[in-house]
């Protein structure tokens, strides 16, 4: 299961896990987790308070991404930023179209962004479903 969610009241919080692999290196097979926790607004949606990505702790391929290997500690800085969303309501995430990369590493922006919205398009409609 890829996506986990936890709730506390009018707290929310969802685990997604990502499975991916290096574009260099032989494709080397990379596991990150998504955390994203979000409150219940009074009209029914959710407002995201705080996110983070980084790598699921039994993973290593992450340490054969060629821009891990050109700077370990930038990169894991990088990955971890929230998105650039346009305000904080889970309902406008699927208006927020950044430029994006399929590739299943996370070293350029375009690509991590390419995760992030991955990531909150199926809470989007994981939340959409369970209503």
């Amino acid at each position: 299961k890829r996506l986990e969610l936890s709730e506390d009241g009018d707290e929310l919080q969802a685990v997604f896990r990502f499975d991916g692999s290096t574009c260099t290196n032989l494709g080397l097979p990379l596991r990150f987790e998504y955390r994203v926790e979000l409150s219940r607004e009074k009209t029914g949606g959710y407002r995201m308070e705080r996110f983070a990505c980084k790598p699921h702790p039994e993973d290593s391929g992450h340490k054969g991404m060629c821009s891990y290997l050109a700077d370990a500690e930038a990169i894991l800085e990088k990955i971890g930023q929230p998105p650039a969303l346009p305000g904080r309501s889970l309902g406008k995430v699927l208006r927020w179209t950044p430029p994006s990369s399929p590739a299943g590493c996370l070293c350029s922006q375009s690509s991590r962004d390419h995760k992030w919205r991955i990531v909150l398009q199926t809470l989007h409609y994981s939340l959409l479903k369970e209503s």
